[in-house]
């Protein structure tokens, strides 16, 4: 393997650690993309179960939805079940109380668990997407815009957030 490949793979890796690392705390936005990845991997995008856990929500028909773009966590739900799965998804002991209180007990863990597949991962093969790219227009350069744009941009903050 060539030295540059492995400087790319260590430096992108970095960058990979420096996004998974953080733990959010649950808050409206972050709960809401959590309750609608479980509905929709319950089959359905009402979040009526969860209502409680989040405040970012919509009321129509008779149901209460997330109030967010649903691209995000109908690609989650695949994952959740995996891990709901394997028994890997801590539960909230204040499920079913009223909001805040059940939002307050949505487990860093989980929101972590599902940031990882929905916003680390997607983020990760964008830094690779580009590192190729760039190096077949100007060779050499593609690691260090990679990392540029990991680190020095928005992405950055976006890409640790659910």
């Amino acid at each position: 393997m060539k030295r540059a490949t492995v400087l790319a793979a260590v430096a992108i890796g970095a960058v990979a650690v420096v996004y998974a690392l953080p733990m959010q705390s649950p808050g409206c936005g972050q709960t809401a993309h959590y309750a609608a990845t479980r509905s929709f991997a319950e089959g359905h995008p009402a979040i009526d179960r969860y209502i409680g856990e989040t405040c970012d929500v919509v009321h129509t028909n008779g149901h209460y939805y997330a109030a967010k773009g649903p691209a995000m966590d109908f690609w989650s739900a695949p994952w959740y079940l995996l891990l709901r799965s394997a028994g890997a998804v801590p539960g909230n002991p204040n499920a079913g109380r009223p909001y805040p209180e059940a939002m307050l007990g949505v487990p860093l863990r989980a929101l972590w668990q599902i940031g990882l597949w929905a916003v680390v991962l997607p983020a990760i093969a964008l830094l690779v997407l580009l590192r190729r790219t760039v190096e077949r227009l100007e060779p050499g350069l593609g690691t260090a815009a990679a990392v540029i744009l990991g680190l020095a941009t928005l992405m950055l903050p976006f890409s640790t957030m659910l």
